[in-house]
């Protein structure tokens, strides 16, 4: 099996690459494991689609980690988390690294984010307010349903 192979990458315009991975687990990486950034860019990452035109895409959803800072310990239940997770959009995953009560700095969820809708800033946990971050967020336009507008 070649294991040195080059990454083959096509320009399909409007700043749209297509990406042909020799290996499924360097796909589901790239898929699966963003957001991803070049330099302060963000690209948004989505599988290849039949008939393609980059000229008709349009964007109302993007994945982004979504991070409680100094969750207190007792809102450290895989179920509660889960139900938050839902809350700010479509839960992909959670950070199970941050989540263990070893590092507890924060919890770390991977949602689909709704660009039509604002995000959710402040989540309450019972009477507990809970700031949310979400990391590159200010590199979406969400009132333009742009990415990088």
């Amino acid at each position: 099996m070649e294991t040195n192979r080059r990454l083959r990458l096509m320009n399909l315009l409007k700043d749209f690459f297509l990406i042909k991975f020799h290996m499924i687990e360097n796909y589901n990486k790239a898929l699966h494991e963003g957001p991803w950034f070049i330099g302060q860019q963000f690209m948004a990452i989505r599988p290849w689609e039949p008939r393609f035109k980059a000229s008709e895409v349009t964007f109302n959803s993007t994945t982004i980690w979504a991070r409680f800072l100094e969750l207190p310990p007792e809102f450290y239940d895989l179920e509660i988390v889960r139900k938050a997770g839902n809350i700010l959009g479509t839960l992909l995953g959670i950070d199970i690294c941050h989540f263990a009560a070893s590092r507890g700095y924060y919890a770390q969820l991977y949602i689909q984010a709704h660009l039509n809708q604002p995000l959710i800033t402040t989540l309450y946990f019972s009477s507990y307010a809970q700031p949310v971050i979400y990391e590159g967020v200010n590199h979406i336009c969400f009132p333009s349903d742009r990415i990088g507008h």
